[in-house]
């Protein structure tokens, strides 16, 4: 789908970055060109992601090494949605975390206070589970 019908409608794009801005470790086809129009364009954009395996600077990494530009300031991981509620609805809370060092930087980051090894594990009040390549159900 060319992108003028978009770019004259549209002030603002969500991109879902695996499977749409990029497969494995290369772009999808035009990628790079579609992101470079939109941003020539003006059009806001957000790159979003439920991969919980990796921080925001990491995914920016990422896409500049695939040629895609792309800052801080427009990543959306789940773990910065985890760290965004977490924050504003429930501060401060004992939390076990189960997850990659990424999730458990958000819940820290959050404000909570996390008992994964400590004594006070069994004082637990919230669990955090997010995505991590050693989790099995």
């Amino acid at each position: 789908m060319p992108l003028s019908p978009l770019l004259d409608r549209y002030d603002h794009v969500l991109l879902d970055l695996d499977g749409c801005v990029y497969v494995g470790e290369a772009p999808t086809r035009r990628a790079p060109e579609a992101v470079a129009e939109l941003r020539a364009a003006g059009k806001g954009l957000m790159f979003l992601t439920n991969d919980a395996r990796r921080s925001p600077e990491e995914y920016v990494r990422k896409l500049w090494s695939l040629g895609l530009r792309a800052s801080l300031e427009e990543i959306v991981t789940v773990g910065a949605v985890i760290q965004y509620v977490l924050a504003d609805d429930r501060p401060g809370m004992a939390t076990y975390v189960i997850g990659s060092p990424a999730i458990f930087r958000h819940v820290s980051d959050s404000g909570q206070r996390i008992v994964n090894g400590t004594p006070q594990v069994a004082e637990a009040e919230l669990v955090v589970i997010a995505s991590h390549d050693e989790l099995q159900f």
